[in-house]
């Protein structure tokens, strides 16, 4: 019910409509840290509104985008979005599309250097890790590399690099 509450009083603040769909939207994401896509919004909200329409969550998800309510993040072609608005990163399984948030202190520096060094006016700035999460890489002991996004992605595309498929 907290919650609900701040995403009323956030909305509001922001001089934005309170209409149920957005409070559901906005309920969806602060719930969630998987990082949506709008597709996915949509499903999972189609059943608490089942005459919503992809499109009005597409306009939803865009219209709060745009008043920095929520972060829109651009993966691999695909709108993914975010309620976290803070500054902070993400990194992007290349294998399963998993986006995660990443903390780390240190990359704020670069905006003091940037600023410092080449005496610019820094706003905001964003960085994305792309590589293999944990749950893509090959297991050591029993893994399946002929059911495996990584070790097929490797076989095809970096030769030499892939497990053998005849390991197993």
């Amino acid at each position: 019910m907290e919650a609900i509450e701040e995403t009323r009083t956030t909305l509001k603040e922001s001089g934005i409509r309170i209409t149920p769909q957005r409070i559901s939207i906005m309920e969806y994401l602060a719930n969630t840290s998987n990082h949506p896509s709008a597709d996915q919004i949509y499903i999972s909200l189609e059943k608490q509104f089942p005459n919503i329409s992809l499109a009005t969550v597409y306009n939803n998800l865009h219209f709060l985008s745009k008043r920095g309510i929520i972060k829109e993040l651009h993966v691999n072609g695909t709108s993914r979005f975010d309620a976290n608005t803070s500054d902070h990163y993400h990194f992007i399984c290349k294998s399963c599309g998993k986006v995660e948030d990443i903390e780390y202190p240190l990359f704020y520096e670069i905006e003091d250097f940037t600023e410092n060094f080449y005496g610019y006016t820094v706003h905001t700035h964003s960085l994305q890790l792309y590589g293999i999460c944990q749950s893509c890489q090959p297991q050591k002991e029993g893994h399946d590399c002929k059911n495996c996004n990584l070790c097929n992605y490797l076989e095809q595309h970096v030769v030499g690099l892939a497990p053998s498929s005849n390991s197993n």
